[in-house]
């Protein structure tokens, strides 16, 4: 049981380790809410990115469509969801809650039934 739980924590902790390492390793620029002809900054996320728009605009790939369908798609359904919560509350739901709890319980099961 102790060899289980060893993997599973020690897997369960690579998200983690991938969020430090992408978020201190890089030289990233300072955050600003301000938008930038430049780079993407925090006023994508709030307003919409221009960038992204443009690009989509001069040249609609398919991968672009798709991504747009699957955004779209999310947007309505944190708008538009049955426990009629706003985006942030929705958010920390399904990432804090719901993510892990389901992933947590694949993973031990994938361990219980793999590992003699």
């Amino acid at each position: 049981m102790t060899k289980r739980l060893v993997i599973f924590l020690s897997i369960c902790s690579l998200p983690f380790l991938a969020m430090l390492v992408v978020n201190e390793v890089p030289n990233n620029p300072k955050q600003t809410d301000k938008y930038l002809k430049e780079r993407c900054t925090r006023n994508c996320h709030n307003v919409g990115c221009q960038h992204w728009q443009s690009s989509y605009d001069r040249d609609p790939t398919s991968i672009k469509k798709f991504n747009k369908q699957v955004f779209d798609w999310y947007v309505y359904a944190l708008h538009n969801n049955p426990l009629n919560m706003n985006y942030g509350a929705i958010n920390l739901f399904v990432f804090f809650l719901i993510y892990p709890l389901f992933g947590g319980l694949l993973l031990w099961r994938i361990l219980t039934h793999s590992i003699k």
